[in-house]
């Protein structure tokens, strides 16, 4: 778990006196400032809103509320004379945003910051690093709770006001087209199937149903077309079968706009069910009751192809093989794709990664890290940041693992410069032969004990990177794909950016034929909320990759 708090500050030049309670620290980190801070390690949102309101009446200030929870989500709210005046929302990427000319008030931010303000909370999406940088621009502890103040670490902001101002409102550079990304490449366009998918997606068993107007024009809701990827020398989506069902008989729901799905997995059972307008579901069958659909939904026993290759939805992390089979870990469980029937299915064993963070934590420092770990034919790999607020630095810790959860080695890499190691929402991967680790647009050198940025990776990936994979190329060296919404990145074993490709539409799944080769599916539109009209643009292709 990341760091979480509540705290309050507000500016108090002449030391009203007020009254809060016995679960808070006042203390005084910034000139004319009182920083109000919970005792309890807890984080109470509701107490601290009231006291909020609360000084901000007494005080005759502006009271400003940080709630930050797990490294991913922060939320400041301004109160004037006990009124909620202003918020300002940032979780996981999505943000929200009100009365901003109060919000700068209360920070007291001039022009040039209040410039800066504005373009860090459009283009910022990550809550760990947006606190920082306000913190910065106002001079105010905004990353602040009583640990950290206790620990002797009670500095405002790592940057400074200046540095952050520059970085925000400097022009741009003029840039020449330039090949910072490497080599641009065309993918082969190999198939379009017009429509959305729907109903029936499987991308581990290769299965991808599409939703397309009938030949009347009219969009039957039950009715999608189920394709089987076939990766033949000349991959392809072959059709099956056609799913139909009258939904309006099969459930009360109202304006039912889709049908899905889905086959028993480690956290829900087997159902079919339907969605609304309102995204709410309304479940024909679930469990057993489901096995009297299934005829009409899977692919028939003689057509069923099964794939040769793992298929990968992009938020997917490639699996392993290991002595029990292919697997990927995070730190509380282990994930086995195994066969039943004519399809893969996921099996989930419970299990801890030991040191757990929790180890960290008794000992002063704090521990965070990507969920899912890295691992191969040999072992697993767990990549860490390490936070000493003792010794008020920070390092990555690398943990090596057999595949039986045996702790092989370990080896930590000091961060002396930027690393926006918070900004890794998922994957990495770690070259054996060159020791090297690549992760989040930065690559690790375990050897070298050095951290550096790959070209501009790091501002094109932050918070935008799916998944990242080893594979071989047609000359059989190690290469490293790195995918986002509509690109993909190439870097060759020494973390060389060699080349880069476009999409005009969303890549959604992929596999590699150990050819040198990447198949993937793209969409040009999704079928979900808020369920607009079918566009008669929406389509799905297949492309292939030769590196």
């Amino acid at each position: 778990m990341g760091t979480s708090f509540c705290n309050i500050n507000i500016h108090n030049p002449n030391g009203t006196k007020y009254e809060t309670n016995e679960g808070l620290a006042v203390v005084n980190i910034a000139k004319e400032w009182d920083t109000l801070l919970q005792v309890d390690s807890v984080p109470d949102p509701k107490m601290m809103t009231k006291i909020a309101k609360n000084v901000s009446i007494a005080v005759g200030s502006p009271a400003i509320l940080v709630t930050y929870f797990d490294d991913i989500a922060m939320d400041l709210t301004v109160f004037v004379d006990g009124a909620k005046k202003g918020e300002y929302l940032l979780d996981n990427g999505f943000c929200k945003k009100s009365g901003l000319p109060q919000v700068i008030s209360a920070l007291k931010l001039d022009e040039k910051a209040t410039k800066a303000f504005k373009k860090i909370i459009e283009k910022e999406p990550d809550a760990s690093e947006v606190i920082g940088l306000i913190s910065a621009l106002s001079q105010i502890p905004l990353f602040m709770d009583k640990r950290i103040f206790d620990s002797g670490a009670a500095e405002i902001a790592e940057l400074s006001r200046e540095d952050v101002i520059k970085r925000y409102t400097s022009a741009p550079k003029t840039k020449k087209a330039s090949t910072s990304f490497g080599e641009k490449k065309e993918a082969e366009l190999l198939q379009e199937i017009p429509g959305v998918l729907n109903g029936y997606i499987d991308p581990k068993n290769g299965i991808f149903s599409i939703l397309r107007p009938e030949e009347d024009g009219e969009l039957d809701r039950g009715h999608v077309h189920c394709y089987q990827l076939i990766q033949d020398e000349t991959p392809r989506l072959e059709k099956s079968h056609d799913i139909r069902f009258n939904l309006n008989e099969l459930s009360t729901m109202k304006n039912i706009k889709s049908f899905l799905y889905y086959q028993e997995t480690p956290f829900q059972q087997e159902a079919l069910l339907v969605n609304d307008d309102t995204n709410s579901i309304g479940y024909i069958a679930q469990g057993k009751k489901c096995s009297k659909f299934r005829d009409k939904i899977l692919v028939p026993i003689e057509k069923r192809v099964f794939p040769k290759f793992q298929v990968l939805h992009v938020c997917e992390d490639p699996r392993a093989e290991s002595p029990e089979g292919l697997v990927s870990y995070n730190q509380y469980d282990a994930r086995y794709l195994v066969m039943e029937g004519d399809y893969y299915k996921e099996i989930r064993k419970e299990r801890e990664f030991e040191p757990t963070g929790d180890f960290f934590e008794d000992n002063d420092m704090e521990y965070s890290g990507p969920n899912s770990f890295y691992a191969d034919t040999e072992g697993v790999v767990r990549v860490g940041m390490i936070v000493d607020y003792k010794k008020v630095c920070r390092h990555v810790r690398v943990d090596f693992y057999d595949h039986d959860y045996t702790l092989r080695e370990t080896t930590t890499v000091p961060i002396t410069g930027e690393f926006d190691f918070n900004s890794v929402w998922s994957g990495y991967v770690y070259n054996r032969e060159k020791n090297l680790i690549f992760i989040g647009g930065y690559g690790i050198d375990l050897s070298g004990k050095k951290i550096r940025a790959i070209g501009e990776l790091p501002e094109k990936l932050r918070r935008k990177i799916f998944s990242c994979f080893l594979f071989k190329n047609q000359a059989g060296k190690t290469m490293i794909a790195v995918i986002l919404d509509k690109i993909i990145y190439i870097l060759d074993e020494n973390l060389k950016l060699v080349y880069h490709v476009k999409s005009s539409d969303r890549i959604y799944a992929y596999y590699c034929d150990k050819k040198g080769s990447i198949i993937y599916v793209t969409l040009k539109n999704y079928w979900d909320m808020p369920y607009e009209n079918y566009k008669e643009d929406s389509r799905i292709r297949l492309y292939k990759l030769e590196i």
